[in-house]
């Protein structure tokens, strides 16, 4: 009844036809695009999408682009182990592992964001790549960068002190009082279960 059949347009939206109402001006009608108020919406929800800055462009805005090969450094924060840290929507992610998102893939429950070139700043997706605890852990190894003994931020002991604890005689209980841990720990280290990359 209201539909003006000689005048039509295709929705920027859905694409398809619709046709002028004849209860709304000549002017409305020369500005519609859309052929109802919901896909209207959905257009405009489309678009504020869009807008929206995404994981990946924060990530993006603060890596320091270098050649092609070479480590990427990172504008950003890091965390207390050095690595780079992209802030997105109040929450903190690690770098290295938005870098995999970068180049198409997925990041899957149980793997690492490992590092190929063993450089923990470096942001360059090609050199980011996942694998196993196992893989992370001898790339770690590798390149030298494997945390074991005092160099992890809680150890109560120096590798002096464990060298010491294993050539005193005495029980586990009264050594464990001379350095300030328990006697499980003093047994560990007696046994080679924990420093174990000492003599």
């Amino acid at each position: 009844m209201y539909k003006d059949i000689t005048n039509s347009k295709l929705c920027d939206y859905c694409g398809s036809k619709f046709f002028r109402d004849k209860r709304n001006t000549w002017t409305h009608w020369q500005n519609a695009k859309f052929c109802s108020r919901a896909c209207s919406s959905h257009h405009g929800a489309d678009q504020r999408k869009a807008k929206t800055p995404t994981l990946i462009h924060a990530f993006w805005k603060k890596v320091i682009k270098g050649n092609d090969g070479e480590c990427w450094d990172w504008s950003g924060n890091k965390d207390k182990d050095g690595y780079p840290l992209v802030s997105f929507r109040g929450k903190m992610f690690r770098a290295n592992r938005i870098a995999i998102l970068t180049k198409g893939e997925e990041l899957m429950d149980g793997y690492h964001a490992c590092h190929s070139c063993g450089n923990k700043s470096c942001c360059n997706p090609d050199h980011i790549y996942l694998g196993t605890p196992m893989q992370n852990n001898a790339d770690k190894k590798h390149h030298g960068t494997y945390r074991c003994g005092e160099k992890i931020h809680c150890a109560k002991l120096t590798e002096n002190d464990v060298l010491q604890i294993r050539k005193i005689v005495g029980t586990d209980v009264n050594i464990a009082k001379m350095f300030g841990v328990s006697p499980s720990n003093i047994c560990q280290i007696r046994n080679r279960k924990t420093w174990r990359h000492l003599p």
